[in-house]
């Protein structure tokens, strides 16, 4: 029995080592604070949480990515980071691809 909980241990802990990988619909969500009215919002208050390990930061991202492609979205605006916790607040968006593209290209500076 021992072994049994070392065993159930030690996968669930592996489990939470690595990133969870990207949709091909999260692949196109990006980060970003959309101006008022030039998005639909998706969900307010979308909350991840990773258990803290090396790559917390990685998690947590593709996590938001994953949901808000889930959830039909392509933009995510982190709204609240609890360091030494690994969760985030965020709210998940539909926005015009012209708008995300335009947002691109003044971060480019073209």
């Amino acid at each position: 029995m021992k072994y049994l909980g070392l065993l159930l241990l030690s996968t669930l802990l592996s489990s939470c080592a690595s990133a969870p990988k990207l949709t091909k619909r999260a692949e196109k969500v990006v980060f970003m604070r959309p101006l008022k009215g030039k998005c639909r919002v998706i969900k307010e208050g979308l909350h991840i949480v990773a258990f803290f390990n090396k790559r917390s930061s990685d998690v947590l991202r593709n996590k938001l990515m994953n949901e808000t492609a889930i959830l039909g979205g392509n933009v995510v605006e982190v709204v609240n980071l609890y360091r030494g916790s690994d969760q985030v607040i965020a709210n998940a968006y539909h926005c015009p691809l012209k708008y995300i593209d335009d947002y691109k290209k003044i971060l480019d500076g073209q």
